[in-house]
This record gives C-alpha cells, sequence and structure tokens, in this order.
C-alpha cells in the first residue's frame, strides 16, 4: 500500500516534471519504496526489541520486589506438647519402646517393681514387660483433646482408645472411656509424658 502511495505520488509528480522516460520513473519509485520498506522494518524491530526487554524487566523486578509468598504455621506449647504424647502413645502401640522412653519423664518405679528380672536402666525393655506382660493398655488413640494448662510449662489431655478390633471405643467396667494424661515442658525445651497408660489388673 505505501509502495503504491508512493507510485502514485511519484506519478503525479512526474507528470508535473516531466521526467526523463517511464524507466527513469519506475527506477526511482522502486528505490523509494524500497527505502520506505526498509524505514518501516526498523521502526518494527526496534518496537519489538523495546517490548522484549521491557517484558524482560518486567519479570525481574517483580520477582525481587513481589517475592513468591510463604505459608508459616505458627506452632504453640500445646501442640508440642500433644505432638510428643501422640508419640509417646503410638510409639507404645506399634512397639516402638526405646522410641516411646525418648518422650516419657515421670517415674519408671512401677515398671520396676514388675520387672524386677529386667536391667532398671534398660527403658525399652521395661515398656517392653510394662504393655506386653504387666497389665498397660498400649492401644490405639481414637482422639485427643486439649484440657487445660494450669501453669506456663504444663499441659493436660484427654484421650480415647480404639479396641483391639480398631473399631469399638476401649472402655472400663465402670464405664470410664477418658484418660487424661499431662505433658510438661522442661527448662530444656522438651516436651515429656509423665502419666502411664492405663493400667487393667
Amino acid at each position: 500500500m505505501i509502495c503504491l502511495k508512493i507510485g502514485y505520488y511519484y506519478s503525479t509528480r512526474s507528470s508535473i516534471h516531466l521526467l526523463p522516460t517511464r524507466e527513469n520513473r519506475r527506477v526511482r519509485w522502486n528505490r523509494l519504496c524500497l527505502i520506505e520498506l526498509f524505514r518501516m522494518k526498523k521502526t518494527i524491530f526496534i518496537i519489538a526489541l523495546t517490548a522484549i526487554i521491557a517484558f524482560f524487566l518486567g519479570v525481574y523486578f517483580q520477582k525481587f520486589l513481589n517475592p513468591p509468598m510463604t505459608t508459616i504455621v505458627e506452632t504453640t506449647d500445646e501442640n508440642e506438647a500433644e505432638g510428643a504424647l501422640i508419640t509417646f502413645l503410638n510409639s507404645l502401640y506399634e512397639k516402638d519402646y526405646k522410641a516411646a522412653a525418648t518422650v516419657y519423664g515421670g517415674d519408671y518405679d512401677q515398671l520396676r517393681d514388675w520387672n524386677p528380672d529386667v536391667d532398671p536402666t534398660d527403658l525399652a525393655l521395661l515398656w517392653k514387660g510394662g504393655c506386653e506382660q504387666n497389665g498397660l493398655n498400649c492401644m490405639e488413640i481414637r482422639n485427643t483433646d486439649f484440657a487445660s494448662q494450669p501453669d506456663k510449662n504444663t499441659f493436660l489431655f484427654n484421650v480415647w482408645f480404639n479396641n483391639q478390633d480398631r473399631i469399638s471405643e476401649f472402655t472400663l467396667r465402670d464405664g470410664t472411656s477418658m484418660f487424661s494424661f499431662t505433658v510438661i515442658k522442661t527448662d530444656q525445651e522438651k516436651y515429656l509424658v509423665m502419666t502411664m497408660p492405663v493400667y487393667t489388673p
């Protein structure tokens, strides 16, 4: 379209200024057309290059000025205490007695009395005797619920358990199905369970 306009313009001017020959007019027309096309290509190239640079600059600044959002999950003492309790009870249920001993902070006097033939320092073996021979009910957790916090380092929880069928709720003969457990936070920021599992003779 541009070349046609240029041709028309110079054809019109040629009729006025009487260019020497038709061939000369065609040559001049073609030259001007080529020059105009070159200018257009140059302009298009500059526009395209500018757009590309702007795009990458936008990506760069967006990356550094608007860093990706990260979800921060706040952990509380209550959550940490409940986690220690769950670890303790699950470890006993899965017979990982060594793991259970690492989060238990209560005394072992009862377990040692029940198992006089066991090395009193072998805590895992004491728990094994307690759960498998001495009447401790090391069962699967059914549900846990935070009860109260008497002070900043003591946490009380209510726990319900499943029976061996993993369907029905464990209940004592007197109808008790909810059992209380205490967890403490030590000066070393460690959470320890202080309550032994439910005992039935």
